[in-house]
């Protein structure tokens, strides 16, 4: 998706703004963050136990 990271950080809701630069787009980082964190969310509902 040609996302590119310009500094160390974690990749979140605040590390999103290192991909702001030249030759990489913010939009599929947020797509990408978005589908981590549903995904993350489905693997957590399915393998939780009590």
């Amino acid at each position: 998706m040609k996302v590119k990271s310009f500094a160390m950080a974690s990749f979140g809701i605040f590390g999103i703004i290192t991909t702001i630069g030249e030759g990489s787009s913010i939009v599929h980082a947020a797509i990408a963050l978005l589908i981590g964190c549903i995904s993350g969310f489905f693997l957590t509902l399915i393998t939780h136990r009590k």
